[in-house]
């Protein structure tokens, strides 16, 4: 929060705006998180786990929430193109880990749409 604006503040998305800033942090942020989460889920399908803990209603509303929202806004104003391998990134993560966890929950038996 304190060095992230300095380092990112001469980037031309940002437009040396700090609100700006924040929200391509926030957006690596997210991409990260989404990375961990295919991470976590292929951790525990290891360990005979891989569907505790987790919900294809979160998996779809964070696929819905991220990369079809803020991240059609941020790729649309990011006059460098750097934002739309960001959202990409997330999109396709999310997709894949929902459809992970549908699919998963398919082979168990159990209704993906009522496990929240």
């Amino acid at each position: 929060m304190i060095i992230g604006p300095s380092y990112f503040i001469e980037l031309p998305q940002v437009d040396h705006d700090t609100f700006n800033v924040g929200k391509v942090i926030a957006l690596i942020q997210n991409m990260v998180m989404s990375i961990l989460f295919l991470v976590q889920f292929y951790q525990r399908k290891n360990e005979g786990t891989s569907i505790a803990g987790q919900s294809f209603i979160i998996a779809f509303t964070k696929w819905i929430g991220t990369p079809l929202t803020v991240g059609l806004l941020a790729i649309l104003t990011d006059p460098t193109g750097f934002m739309i391998v960001i959202v990409g990134l997330i999109f396709i993560c999310d997709t894949w880990y929902m459809l992970a966890i549908y699919n998963e929950l398919k082979s168990q038996g159990i209704n993906p749409l009522k496990r929240l």
